[in-house]
C-alpha cells in the first residue's frame, strides 16, 4: 500500500485550523503575516491569505519553494493578478459568501425601511423616539417584493 502524501496548507487563523483539521492528507499550518514562517511552513503548497488581506507576501513567497496555489477568501483579485510567479495558480471564492451577502442586504433593507438609524441616535440620546417623524411611523417590507442577485 502506498503512504497517503499530507500536502500543507498555510492559513491565517484558527478558523483555517479548524476547517481543515481531520480531513486525511492535509496539514493546516497556522501563520502570522510579516512574521517568520512557523515549523513545517516552508513545505506548503497552498497558502490561504486572510479574509482582505492587504499583507505583503512577496517575502513569504521566497520562503515557499513548493508553493502551488493561492486560495483566496474572496471573489476580487485584483491585487494579487500578475505578482505570482507563473507556476502557481490563484484561486477566488466567488460564490462563497452569497448566504451572507444576501442576509447583508435583507439587514440593510431593514435598517433602511424601519429607519433603525432615528432610534439608534435616539437611544445614544437618552430619549424615546416613538413620535419621531409626525405619527407616519416608519416604512416596512412587508407587501413589497425583494430580489437580491
Amino acid at each position: 500500500m502506498v503512504g497517503l502524501v499530507t500536502i500543507t496548507v498555510l492559513v491565517p487563523n484558527e478558523t483555517g485550523v479548524a476547517a481543515l483539521a481531520g480531513i486525511d492528507g492535509v496539514e493546516a499550518v497556522r501563520y502570522e503575516a510579516g512574521k517568520p514562517l512557523p515549523p513545517g511552513g516552508e513545505k506548503a503548497r497552498v497558502l490561504v491569505p486572510g479574509f482582505l488581506s492587504n499583507d505583503d507576501f512577496s517575502k513569504m513567497l521566497e520562503e515557499l519553494p513548493d508553493l502551488d496555489y493561492v486560495q483566496l477568501l474572496t471573489a476580487g483579485a485584483e491585487r494579487w493578478i500578475g505578482t505570482l510567479p507563473a507556476n502557481i495558480k490563484l484561486s477566488i471564492c466567488r460564490g462563497a459568501h452569497g448566504g451572507s451577502t444576501a442576509e447583508w442586504v435583507i439587514g440593510a433593507l431593514l435598517y433602511i425601511y424601519r429607519e433603525f438609524g432615528v432610534f439608534a441616535d435616539a437611544q445614544r440620546e437618552g430619549y424615546w423616539a416613538h413620535e419621531w417623524k409626525k405619527g407616519e411611523g416608519t416604512d416596512t417590507l412587508q407587501g413589497k417584493r425583494v430580489l437580491i442577485v
